[in-house]
Formats: C-alpha cells, structure tokens, sequence
C-alpha cells in the first residue's frame, strides 16, 4: 500500500468525501431493504427459482453493454449532476415498481423491464461515482476512504436488514420499495451540496460519434496496455462470480430447501452484510500481508462456506442449523468485505485519473459480466438438480478458480 496511516481519523479533513459516503450510506439503507422486499416479490410473480434467476441474469446485460460508452461520458460531463439524475431516475423506478405491486399490475415480463431500467441508471451512476473519488480524496487516503465508505454502508445494511422484516410486516413490501426510492431522493440531495471542482473536457456540442469512439477504444487500450490492471480486473471478475450463486438462488433456497419464509432470509443478509462490513473494516490493519495472498484465502473461505451451504438443508431443522448457517455466512461476509476493500483500492491506485471514468466503464462492465454468465449457468441446472447441488457445484469451480489466483505473479505488486 502506498500510504502506513491506517487511523481512520485522518479522513476528517476530507469533508466533500465524507459527504459522498453519507450519500452512499443513506442509499444502502434502502437497498437493504430491497433486497429482501424485491427478491420475495419477485418470487412471489414469478414463482420459480429459474425464472427468477433467468430475469437476474437479464438485469446485468444494460451494464456490460451500456457501462463502457457511460464511462466515456462521464469523462466529459460533470459527474455530480449524473449522480444526482440517476438517483433520481432510479428513485422514480423504484416507486413505480411497488406501486404496480401494490396493484396486483406487477408482471414478470414487468419486473424485467423495471430491472433493466434500473440497470441502465446504474450503468451512468457507477462510473461516475468512482470517477468523482479523486476530486474528493487525496491518494495516499484511498484504502482507508474505501474500507470507510464499505464498513459505513455496511452497518447502515445491517440497520436496514434488522427492520426489513418488521417494516415488510407493518408496510409491505411494497411500502419498503417506497422507503427505497425515497432514499435515492435523499441520496440526490446531500450529492447535490457537494462542492467539487470538475474539468469538463469538451463542451457538449462537441460530443461527436468519433470522439466517443475516440475515447472508448483509448479506454479498451489503456485497460489490455496495463498488465497489472488487467489482472485486477479478471480477479474482480473471480471475486463476482464466487458469490452468484447465492445472489439468484438465495430466496429459493431459503423457501424450498430450509422451508423457511422472509424473517430467514432477512437474517442471512443480515449476518452476510455484518461479516463484510467487520471484513471492510480490519483490511487497512492488515497491510503488512500479501495482497495476494489475502485476497486468495478470503476466495478459500467464501468457496468453503458456498461448499457448506449445499449441506445444511440435510441437517434436522433446530436452533443449532440457524446458528451454524448464519455464522458460516458473517465469515463468507468477512472473505468479501476483504476483498472488495483489496480491489477498490487497488484499482484507484493504477488507473490514471483522467482516465478513471472510461476505464471504470470498461472494467465495471467486464466485472459484471461474470454475474450473468453465473446466474445464466444457474439457472440452467436449477432447472435440473436442486439448490444445494448447484452450490456445491459452483463452490468447487471456485476453488479451482482462487489457486489459479493465488498463483498469478503480477498480482504481488498490489
């Protein structure tokens, strides 16, 4: 790492970034909401583990498209005003979601458009997220403004998660997805008071189809030019991957295999997020071990508590399962906090800043790339063998995948 400060009182004196992570903060609580209200009515209108695998799977394909022009954009348009019009945006789609819902107007057909939308919201609003970071943030700062940013919205989460049940109970679910798309409103507002100085590159009458072009394979050059980069980024697509198949096949599971219904799944989230937020948090104090090394054995652990889960729906319903299931998944929480923290810094770390929103529309896409084709093959055997198989199927690939990781000599300059 480039910086020995691993106290996170130092970032006090980084006011505008802090106000970045409120914003963030204040969204991850609606999304944690979301994500137990959406998967149950998801599953509620489709009512099969491979539909709503198969729309997962969809929801990504705006991304991996849209997410490379996006980031060419966003390097010559103010990057606060996109974030605050995409929170908006996707507010506005949320809201609508939930009311048709609340209708009983929801279709599958519906839930695949409503999510592609959302997506393609998403695919302006992440790398300009990540391209404003440098504005806000001086560099030697970066893996403590990272792991703060993810322990923060992590324990916000885990607020979220703890109440999803009861505020299901008292609002339903779609009262929370309103809760959610007020949140992005709010979310829009603290970015809104952001005070940023942006270089916009062109003025907008000067975005031309050739100078899109331009910049769009400049960014696919600078990507395959950086051997280092190229590396991080397939081992952010490893990362992805491992934890697909809990993502698309968890409410199932939960419903089919431990015959349990949303409080269940609300805790499984709920113990996921405490774990990768207690993950987020240790990373900066463990810096005097191999990036590498580390981020590899935190695959290990995530793979071995994916192999676990395959295992539980055999064991006879008791306290004891609750226990061993939910404390399996804080460590796999842990493994991936680690590694998102390992990853985000060092991806700002060896990208240039000028060219942090093309290459963050690049990589973004490349990285969610490996979630559909995951959720595609998930779906695929869900339709053949049941959950628990499929987990263990995927958690052997896994392994597979993170001794190869391990044994990559370029990442030992992370």
């Amino acid at each position: 790492m480039t910086s020995k400060t691993t106290s996170y009182r130092v970032l006090g004196t980084q006011r505008q970034y802090l106000k970045l992570v409120a914003a963030n903060v204040v969204n991850r609580f609606g999304d944690s909401l979301d994500a137990i209200a959406y998967s149950w009515i998801m599953y509620q209108v489709t009512g099969s583990a491979s539909l709503m695998a198969l729309i997962m799977a969809i929801n990504y394909i705006p991304t991996i498209i849209l997410q490379p022009i996006a980031g060419v954009f966003v390097d010559r348009i103010s990057k606060r005003q996109a974030m605050v019009l995409c929170d908006i945006g996707r507010g506005l789609v949320v809201l609508a979601t939930g009311l048709l819902f609340f209708k009983g107007l929801l279709t599958p057909l519906g839930i695949a458009v409503f999510t592609v939308l959302n997506s393609t919201l998403e695919a302006l609003r992440v790398p300009a997220g990540l391209a404003i970071v440098p504005s806000l943030l001086e560099k030697d700062k970066y893996t403590l403004g990272i792991a703060l940013n993810s322990t923060l919205s992590r324990v916000c989460e885990i607020v979220g998660l703890a109440l999803a049940g009861s505020i299901i109970a008292l609002v339903g679910s779609h009262g929370a997805l309103m809760i959610d798309a007020v949140t992005f409103g709010l979310s829009a507002l603290i970015i809104a008071f952001i005070k940023v100085k942006e270089v916009v590159k062109e003025k907008l009458s000067e975005k031309r189809v050739q100078a899109v072009w331009r910049d769009l394979t400049a960014g696919f050059r600078y990507v395959f030019h950086e051997k280092l980069l190229l590396a991080i980024i397939i081992m952010g697509m490893f990362m992805n991957f491992s934890m697909v198949p809990l993502n698309v096949l968890g409410t199932a599971y939960v419903v089919a295999d431990l015959n349990a219904g949303p409080q269940l799944l609300s805790f499984i989230q709920l113990s996921l997020v405490c774990g990768m937020a207690l993950g987020a948090f240790i990373t900066p104090k463990l810096e005097r071990f191999s990036q590498r090394k580390l981020f590899a054995s935190s695959g290990f652990m995530v793979s071995a508590v994916v192999l676990g889960l395959s295992f539980v729906p055999s064991m006879p319903p008791s306290l004891y399962r609750q226990v061993l299931l939910l404390g399996a998944l804080v460590m796999m929480g842990i493994g991936i906090g680690v590694q998102n923290v390992i990853f985000g810094a060092a991806f700002m770390r060896h990208v240039d800043r000028d060219f942090l929103g093309r290459v963050g529309g690049v990589t973004n896409a490349v990285l969610v790339a490996a979630m559909p084709a995951g959720a595609f093959l998930c779906s695929l055997a869900a339709r053949f063998v049941a959950v628990p198989i499929v987990f263990a199927i995927a958690a052997g690939v896994s392994f597979v995948i993170y001794l190869v990781v391990a044994r990559v000599r370029i990442l030992s300059q992370l």
